[in-house]
């Protein structure tokens, strides 16, 4: 019986039930099956005849493969399998025919030697492991920003990964500072949070290129706030100083009511924007008539570089195999925004 088990090879198996479970330091799948064996070389048709099937049991302890910068991989990082029972077929049809029963020493004897022999090559077999290749597959995200890969951990809840952010503008790199993010959303099978940082990030980049000249006259942005507001509503100010021939002759103030409207696609961050209401100041008063035009004309600058940066608004690759699509952005009380499916 040893040498014809040498000679055995799995020709199908069957997953007869599969749980996961996710741990504090992996993903553990467990799953039932039953491997129908048949035999090599000159005991093969023996083996293919007596119809072995070994019901055992499989265990793959999962972790995080951290050799990628850019994307998180899963790996199994363990592997073990017991073999349960081993039935013949033709066990079944004998029984079937003779008034007795065939007694065979299978769960005491083959188990024991099936579940030594299938361990060692469990351990080395690549077709034992689970084909990552959906999850695993990565395609940096291109665009504004370029996303590291901070940390990232496997809890009780799930994979939890942080990113840092670079904005490479003007073939320059920006850092995005950091900032803390509120807790993830309950009850969401994949979500995305972003910091309110990006968003900030893009308005003052906007701002400081947005430049206006007309008439010997030059305007530039000299500082500019924002707050949110109900009803997915933006009220945007800034600062402008109007200069002429290199003096300054007026100081002009903005105040702008936006209403918007955001999106998750894979790898993307759409966002529409209409201006609800514009509102100009200008210091000393008499110079309004002159600078009017020109302040209008840096709103028009100002509204084209935001809008030209948020087209290309990248957001971190993350699992490729189950990319959010069409997932509404949502601006929370920390001003950070999150999409979740």
């Amino acid at each position: 019986m040893i040498l014809l088990l040498c000679r055995l090879e799995v020709q199908k198996v069957t997953v007869e039930s599969m749980t996961t479970t996710m741990t504090g330091d992996g993903i553990l799948v467990h799953a039932t099956t039953t491997a129908f064996i048949g035999g090599k070389g000159l005991a093969g048709p023996v083996v293919s005849i007596l119809g072995y099937e070994v019901h055992g049991d499989v265990t793959l302890k999962i972790g995080i493969s951290t050799n990628n910068t850019q994307c998180v991989n899963l790996q199994v990082q363990d592997k073990d399998i017991k073999v349960k029972k081993v039935t013949l077929q033709i066990t079944d049809m004998l029984t079937d025919t003779l008034p007795l029963p065939v007694p065979l020493p299978l769960d005491n004897i083959i188990s024991q030697v099936l579940t030594v022999a299938m361990k060692e090559n469990f351990q080395e077999s690549e077709s034992c492991n689970i084909d990552f290749s959906d999850f695993n597959e990565c395609k940096n995200s291109t665009g504004l920003f370029k996303y590291d890969v901070k940390s990232s951990r496997i809890s009780t809840r799930g994979l939890f990964i942080s990113y840092c952010a670079k904005a490479l503008f003007n073939n320059n790199i920006v850092p995005v500072p950091g900032s803390p993010l509120p807790p993830d959303p309950k009850n969401a099978n994949i979500s995305l949070t972003l910091s309110h940082m990006l968003l900030k990030v893009i308005i003052t980049l906007s701002a400081k290129q947005s430049s206006a000249k007309m008439n010997n006259l030059t305007a530039s942005i000299t500082k500019i706030a924002y707050f949110f507001q109900s009803g997915n509503k933006i009220q945007a100010t800034y600062w402008v100083t109007v200069e002429k021939d290199g003096e300054s002759v007026a100081n002009g103030k903005t105040t702008l009511i936006i209403s918007h409207n955001c999106k998750i696609s894979k790898d993307k961050l759409i966002l529409s924007i209409k201006i609800e209401s514009s509102e100009h100041s200008v210091t000393p008063p008499e110079a309004e008539d002159e600078v009017q035009d020109i302040m209008h004309l840096l709103l028009k600058k100002f509204l084209s570089a935001f809008n030209e940066m948020t087209s290309t608004w990248n957001v971190p690759p993350g699992i490729t195999s189950n990319p959010l699509t069409n997932v509404k952005v949502q601006v929370l009380k920390s001003n950070d925004l999150q999409a979740a499916n």
